[in-house]
C-alpha cells in the first residue's frame, strides 16, 4: 500500500518510492521504541495538502482510533510538516492538530534523495510536550542516520533513542546494539563488541527467545537488579517480509530513578518519625500541665491551663495525623473532628448537651 500512496502524490519517481518504503521498517521500530504513533507524509501536487503514506501505531497508548495511512493532512492543521517540506529542517515540538481533531505535539524529520529533494518526512507524535524523548541536539544526526543507504532487509535505529537498543534476527544472533546498549552491557562487564553473540549469551531476563517468536507481541516489562544497577526489559518483533524476523530488546537503566525512589521512601519515614515524637513530646507537656491544673485552687488559672492544654492537644492532632498518613492523605475534616472530640472531652459543658456539626469536603 505504500507504494500506491506514494504514487497517488503525483511528486516521487520510483527511486524515491522505494526509500520511502525501505524506511518503514525503521518507523515501525520507532513507534514501539517510543510507545507513540509515527507516520511518513508525502507532499501532492497541492502545496497546501500532504498525504499520509504510512502510519504506525504503537501496541497500547495509540492517539488515534484507526490506521490514518492514505489520509490528507491539511498545512493549516500541520504547519511543522509544510514548514519541513518547504525547508528541509527538522521541527521540534510544534503544535498539531489531528485528523481526529485531536490537539498533538509533533516531531519532524525531513527525508531527502539523491538530488537533496525533500521527498517525505518521518513525523513522531505525542499527546504532550513532556512526553517527548527526543534529544533536539541529536535531530540533525538521527535524519542522516535515517536516509543513509539501507538493506531491504534490515533497516538502521536511530541513535537518539534514550533507551538501550539490541535487534536479533530470527537465529538469535545480534545483528545491531545502539550506543546506549553498548554502555549498559559494559556496566555489566561486557566490554567487547556484543555484534554477533547469542541471545542465550546477553538475555538479562528469564524469557525464552522461542517464546518471543511465537507471541508476535511485546513483552511486558520487567525490572532486574545486577549488583547496584536496575534494568527495565521488554521485547518486541519487528516483521515485514516472511523470512526476515527480527526480535528488538529495549533495556533501560533506571537505577538512578529506583535510588530517588528509595531515598524518598526513607526520607518519608524520617519525616513521619519526627512527626510522631513531636506529637508524643507535646502530649506529655499537655500531661505535666493537667497534673499541675489539678495542684492549682484558682479557677482562672485553671480555665487557662484548660485553653494552653486544648491549643496543644490540637497541634499534637496534626502531627499525629502526618505520623502515619504523610501529606499525601491529609484530611482536614478528619482534624477537625479529631480537634473537636479532645475539646468537648476536657471544655465543653456536658450537662447543655452542645451539638457540634462538620460539614464540608476534605
Amino acid at each position: 500500500m505504500i507504494e500506491a500512496y506514494c504514487k497517488i502524490c503525483g511528486t516521487l519517481v520510483q527511486e524515491d518510492i522505494e526509500k520511502i518504503k525501505r524506511l518503514a521498517e525503521t518507523v515501525s521500530m520507532l513507534s514501539s521504541i517510543l510507545g507513540t504513533d509515527v507516520f511518513i507524509d508525502c507532499p501532492t501536487k497541492d502545496l497546501e495538502q500532504s498525504l499520509v503514506v504510512f502510519h504506525a501505531r504503537p501496541l497500547k497508548g495509540s492517539i488515534y482510533s484507526k490506521n490514518i495511512a492514505g489520509e490528507i493532512a491539511l498545512s493549516i492543521n500541520e504547519p511543522a510538516v509544510f514548514r519541513s517540506f518547504l525547508t528541509g529542517l527538522p521541527s521540534k515540538n510544534y503544535k498539531a492538530l489531528t485528523q481526529e481533531n485531536e490537539e498533538v505535539i509533533q516531531n519532524i524529520i525531513p527525508i531527502k534523495n539523491n538530488f537533496f529533494e525533500t521527498i517525505a518526512v518521518i513525523i513522531v507524535e505525542f499527546k504532550d510536550s513532556s512526553d517527548s524523548r527526543i534529544d533536539s541536539e541529536l535531530l540533525n544526526k538521527t535524519t542522516n542516520n535515517l536516509i543513509k543507504e539501507m538493506s531491504v532487509s534490515r533497516a538502521k535505529i536511530p541513535e537518539f533513542v534514550k533507551d538501550g537498543v539490541v535487534v536479533f534476527n530470527k537465529n538469535s544472533e545480534i545483528v545491531y546494539s545502539n550506543k546506549v546498549a553498548k554502555l549498559i552491557y559494559s556496566k555489566l562487564g561486557i566490554s567487547q563488541n556484543i555484534l554477533g553473540r547469542s541471545y542465550d549469551n546477553v538475555t538479562l531476563t528469564k524469557t525464552n527467545f522461542m517464546d518471543i517468536l511465537k507471541d508476535k507481541e511485546t513483552k511486558q516489562v520487567k525490572e532486574i537488579t545486577i549488583s547496584s544497577i536496575t534494568l527495565a526489559v521488554s521485547y518486541f518483533l519487528t516483521e515485514f517480509e516472511e523470512e526476515e524476523v527480527n526480535v528488538v530488546m529495549i533495556v533501560r537503566d533506571i537505577t538512578k530513578e529506583k535510588n530517588n525512589e528509595k531515598e524518598l521512601m526513607l526520607k518519608s519515614v524520617a519525616i513521619k518519625e519526627i512527626h510522631h515524637r513531636v506529637k508524643n513530646n507535646l502530649q506529655t507537656i499537655a500531661s505535666l500541665l493537667r497534673i499541675q491544673r489539678r495542684r492549682v485552687d484558682n479557677k482562672k488559672v485553671k480555665k487557662i491551663l484548660d485553653e494552653t492544654i486544648n491549643r496543644i492537644l490540637s497541634i499534637s492532632i496534626t502531627h499525629e495525623i502526618l505520623s502515619t498518613n504523610g501529606f499525601n492523605d491529609l484530611s482536614i475534616k478528619t482534624i477537625l473532628q479529631l480537634i473537636y472530640k479532645n475539646f468537648s472531652n476536657t471544655s465543653l459543658d456536658k450537662i447543655n448537651k452542645i451539638e457540634f456539626n462538620i460539614r464540608g469536603d476534605d
